[in-house]
């Protein structure tokens, strides 16, 4: 059997979620991305953040650790509010990890959550002015009561990537 770790960051739970049911799914250990976050002794790492800006949380940790991580088998997973049809989608992981060579990289955006009701500070205000801003009246309503895309069926790409 594979070894393998799932490392994330999750504001309101959507990443989190993903890395329970992709380490569900193959057994491997599921932790926070942390400072002291380790790899070693697995050969398939998972590390999943969510997006805000356009750009992925825990790439900055992925860049620290990339001397060892592109001697393993990666994954790189992002997750945000935006729809997957969209195409600014294909840009966040890139854009985050500037720089570094992806191509052996299995990376993939995985749709989360728009929670209105987790916000708070910064963030809340940020998205109030964008809901005001949009005129698609079903965007809007999105935006303002909320909306979840997390489904088991968005990693079972990412979950044939790791089978390979």
């Amino acid at each position: 059997m594979t070894k393998g770790k799932v490392l994330f960051v999750s504001k309101y739970g959507s990443t989190k979620r993903y890395a329970k049911m992709i380490g569900k799914a193959t057994g491997f250990k599921v932790e926070e991305l942390g400072k002291k976050s380790s790899v070693d002794g697995v050969e398939v790492v998972v590390v999943g953040g969510w997006v805000m800006a356009g750009k992925m949380k825990g790439a900055k940790w992925i860049k620290k650790n990339w001397d060892v991580l592109k001697g393993k088998k990666l994954v790189i997973f992002a997750v945000g509010g935006t729809e997957p049809e969209k195409p600014e989608v294909n840009d966040f992981i890139p854009r985050s990890l500037n720089g570094l060579n992806l191509k052996k990289v299995g990376t993939f955006y995985l749709p989360g959550a728009i929670q209105p009701d987790k916000w708070g500070g910064f963030h809340k205000i940020i998205m109030k002015n964008v809901a005001k801003m949009e005129e698609d009246p079903e965007e809007k309503r999105k935006l303002s009561e909320g909306v979840s895309y997390v489904s088991k069926k968005n990693i079972e790409p990412l979950l044939e990537f790791i089978e390979k």
